[in-house]
């Protein structure tokens, strides 16, 4: 079955993912995947000992030095490994050899040596004969042997992991057939890792998720649950859709009843979101993103674990791996139902009371299941995860309302608008800001004009595209400074996120009594991150718990209040509850790139057609989080500023009387170097780097890997971007999602120490460990880190995930991209996770640096991804690459490669010796 507006376009070769047709069938890109491919499928036959002949390879010791050998994968992968620390390389004179030796163990007939080589060329690898038969190998008689040498020699003692294929061609009679003669091949695989072993071994025990469904057991819940924030169950999917969208969600549309599929498809048309269909296609796109959310969730059940007493909440604390990393998707306020392992006929449900990396706490439970964990804490309990529903509810309602208002028509505006009058009936003097440095910033200034003139009110949203650094937040918030200073309205002020919100309302703290300003919440609001001066604006109150610590809790505003503030400040999700009882005159969303089109309209919602609507962010980073591929496909993923901005009314920016939007273009955050790239690739050059404090930084003119090298670090001969090149393999542990990759933590440890012992002639710039950032993409690589750095410097330096640091800016950021996948011979274009081939977390995470951005990867995969090429190429041109020697794949190295391939046989050949 076909979806609505589905289009056909020609094939993509599944080994080059360019277009398939007889040219490309021809190109050496595809002879060259293909090979590779080819020699991916046969690796296991090919790295066996067979027809009579066995390759061992082992280290050449030197001086009774006592190596750390591992040939245990010999069998399994045809892989020896030598692992050294950089002093005990260095102690080498940085050179290892290794022996290998090609025993003929037949009782009769010779074997034929044909080649022997490495599949890959790579200068510090190299493979020599001590016999100078290199190419024109003797015979080997039964039970002879040949050796040869495989020698790893560098300049430097970088840290890394240096893996060659070698390989032998060989020629020998047939058992089977004594007359025949067989041409085959034997791999082995060398790695060499020059790394200090500074992490504990893991200790991991067996899952815990089982993926198990529960049978249907009774459900005892707290007799004073506190009901308020629960879901009504509105906006229900039909039972008759439920397998259907399931199916749908699992691209098994063809098992789909037909006549169900013709409803999602009229629904749906033409394909897209439109005025039209505005309400009927978000409802389809919400049920199948709540249908995959939930079955997602349901994968993630626990069997046989124990729980943790709380004294504090009188909750159970239940550990939960891959927490962090949103496997499962928890937040607070999600239901969690536990019993007893053994005895299927009671469960107890409880409420998520807080959400941390590696557990969650279990509030709200029965008593009776409480003091039984607390008397027997070794007592084996089964968990299953249940989703909320209040948050979809809430989005479907708002995308109801939106319709039913008749705010569609601003959602969809046409270039008509553009002859739209503007008249500027508030002038704004200098005298007349809040932050006078937005009156000399033309774009800034440019905004808030517009804004406080309701320039597109009751036409369009008015868009702030604020790119990084460009004080996107100050704008809007000078913005509202000046519609309470100069008009009557009502104000609604949200962003996706409670932190941010906090944020929010700290700026509007300076100019607004409590009176005017209310930061409203939800009950299930974490409180910790609430700061104390706007406490008092805040609908919580000082509570002590049970073990007498005080902390901040939530209490309920009362509904027809809100009308009495000036200015609002919640969350998008949570702007939907008061739908019915509040309706303001403007709703400013920031960071609406981050939120779906349906969670912005729990906001928008709340407005009469002919109101302001302003939208800050930056289309270009991080945008919603979408579950089901079918959602993301129909444009889930795609906030509504991003569609708004794709709209040829809100391309006019460059003229000077546009009503609709502003760019903003100084960048008050990077140095030029760390911005040129991001500037260049995403913001069409029109960004200015104007901070006069990172371009001066002598740290963007200082090469730190020489500080790693043992060397004296050059204050005047470095860069604001600085790449080091590991060649080292992610891992990871059983079936964890998540990568982590041992060798790049030991250089960003290198890294750290020889940053924090920079000292400048100034002693004012010298680094402080909360100056200094690391971003990673994968949170098991989050935790590595962390792991050695906080014994060092108690958690001072920030160490995260990209998404954590979005919004976010540091005076050095180092990444560590983590995938190095470093055999050679893979497919580098199936990468796909990460920050290869991701655009958005690329931009977010090298912006985030004021004066130094230091990239930690794998060039060889990071080259076939051309924003990351472009970076690593910036790195050269500033003489700032370094770290481990290694040759591009060009197509001259492609080719290489190929004709190298033409002496491997990559499946046993027999020919008669005739």
């Amino acid at each position: 079955m076909a979806s609505v507006g589905e289009t056909k376009r020609p094939k993509d070769c599944k080994l080059c993912f360019e277009e398939l047709d007889d040219l490309h069938l021809e190109s050496s890109n595809h002879v060259f995947n293909y090979m590779l491919s080819t020699y991916q499928e046969n690796k296991t036959s090919l790295r066996s000992d067979r027809h009579g002949v066995v390759v061992e390879v082992d280290v050449q010791k030197k001086n009774g030095f006592n190596y750390n050998f591992d040939t245990t994968q010999k069998k399994t992968k045809g892989k020896y490994t030598l692992k050294m620390t950089p002093k005990e390389f260095y102690l080498h004179g940085c050179q290892v050899e290794f022996s290998c030796v090609i025993k003929n163990i037949r009782r009769e007939k010779n074997v034929a040596m044909i080649y022997a080589g490495v599949l890959h060329p790579y200068e510090p690898f190299s493979m020599v004969d001590p016999n100078n038969n290199m190419g024109k190998f003797p015979s080997l008689k039964p039970g002879g042997t040949y050796g040869l040498k495989v020698i790893l020699k560098l300049d430097k003692c970088n840290v890394s992991n240096y893996e060659i294929p070698i390989f032998f061609s060989l020629q020998a009679y047939s058992k089977q057939n004594k007359e025949s003669m067989m041409n085959f091949s034997i791999t082995r695989t060398i790695v060499v890792i020059i790394q200090e072993d500074i992490l504990e071994p893991d200790l991991f025990e067996k899952s815990p998720f089982t993926h198990n469904e529960w049978q249907k057991v009774q459900v005892h819940k707290h007799s004073k649950r506190f009901h308020r924030y629960m879901p009504t169950d509105q906006f229900k999917i039909p039972q008759k859709y439920k397998r259907s969208l399931a199916l749908w969600s699992y691209n098994q549309e063809r098992n789909i009843n037909p006549a169900i599929w013709q409803e999602f498809q009229e629904k749906l048309y033409p394909g897209t979101l439109s005025a039209d269909n505005y309400a009927d296609f978000w409802k389809i796109l919400l049920w199948l993103e709540e249908i995959k959310t939930k079955i997602a969730l349901q994968a993630y059940n626990m069997e046989k674990v124990t729980l943790k007493f709380i004294s504090s909440s009188q909750g159970l604390r239940l550990g939960v791996p891959g927490l962090g990393e949103k496997r499962p998707s928890v937040i607070r306020g999600d239901k969690i139902v536990i019993k007893i392992h053994d005895q299927a006929h009671k469960s107890y449900e409880g409420l998520v009371g807080h959400v941390g990396d590696k557990a969650v706490d279990i509030v709200d439970l029965d008593d009776e299941i409480v003091e039984l964990i607390k008397r027997e804490p070794d007592t084996l309990i089964d968990v299953k995860f249940i989703l909320s529903r209040i948050h979809f509810e809430r989005m479907h309602h708002g995308v109801e309302q939106v319709a039913l208002n008749g705010l569609t028509r601003q959602l969809f505006p046409g270039t008509d608008l553009l002859k739209k009058q503007y008249t500027e009936r508030i002038n704004l003097g200098e005298q007349d800001f809040h932050n006078g440095d937005i009156y000399k910033n033309y774009e800034q200034r440019l905004a808030v004009t517009k804004i406080v003139n309701l320039s597109s009110k009751g036409a369009a949203p008015y868009i702030v595209y604020g790119p990084p650094g460009t004080g996107k937040t100050v704008t809007i918030v000078e913005a509202i400074y000046q519609l309470k200073r100069n008009t009557d309205l009502k104000i609604l002020v949200c962003a996706p996120a409670n932190a941010a919100c906090h944020m929010l309302a700290e700026k509007l703290s300076e100019f607004c009594r409590t009176s005017e300003l209310l930061r409203v919440m939800s009950e299930t609001c974490d409180t910790s991150s609430i700061h104390d001066n706007i406490v008092k604006y805040c609908n919580v109150i000082r509570d002590k718990d049970k073990s007498g610590s005080e902390k901040l809790k939530v209490i309920p505003f009362p509904q027809e209040k809100l009308k009495d503030y000036r200015i609002v400040v919640t969350t998008l999700v949570f702007a939907g509850k008061y739908t019915r009882v509040y309706h303001p005159d403007v709703v400013f969303l920031d960071e609406a790139a981050q939120a779906s089109e349906p969670e912005a309209c729990c906001a928008l919602s709340l407005l009469m057609p002919d109101k302001f609507v302003v939208l800050a962010g930056d289309p270009k980073q991080l945008g919603p989080v979408v579950n089901n591929k079918v959602c993301k496909n129909y444009g889930y993923g795609i906030s509504l500023l991003e569609r708004l901005s794709d709209l040829t009314l809100y391309k006019n920016d460059l003229i000077s009387d546009n009503n609709f939007t502003t760019m903003l273009k100084l960048n008050f955050r990077s140095h030029k170097e760390v911005l040129a790239i991001p500037n260049e690739q995403f913001y069409g050059n029109n960004l200015e780097a104007c901070s006069v404090i990172s371009n001066h930084d002598p740290l963007a003119f200082t090469r730190i890997h020489s500080g790693i090298m043992g060397g004296k670090v050059n204050q005047k001969k470095g860069g604001a971007v600085e790449f080091c090149a590991v060649l080292a393999k992610e891992q990871r542990h059983g079936r964890s999602p998540s990568y982590f990759n041992s060798s790049e933590v030991n250089v960003v440890l290198q890294y750290v120490t020889a940053l924090m012992a920079l000292q400048f002639p100034d002693k004012n710039k010298n680094l402080r460990p909360s100056e200094i950032g690391i971003v990673t993409p994968y949170i098991r690589q989050v935790y590595k880190i962390r792991e050695v750095l906080s014994p060092l410097y108690k958690d001072e330096i920030e160490v995260g995930t990209t998404e954590a640091f979005q919004g976010r800016e540091k005076r050095v950021i180092i990444i560590s991209t983590v995938r190095g996948q470093h055999d050679l011979l893979l497919e580098d274009k199936k990468y796909k996770i990460g920050f290869v081939h991701e655009p958005k977390r690329f931009n977010v995470a090298v912006t985030r640096a004021k004066s130094k951005l230091i990239i930690i990867g794998n060039p060889l995969i990071l080259n076939r991804d051309k924003l990351w090429k472009k970076l690593i190429e910036q790195s050269s041109r500033l003489g700032t690459h370094c770290g481990v020697p290694y040759t591009n794949r060009d197509q001259k190295e492609r080719d290489n490669i190929t004709s190298r391939f033409k002496n491997l046989q990559l499946k046993d050949f027999m020919r008669t010796s005739s």
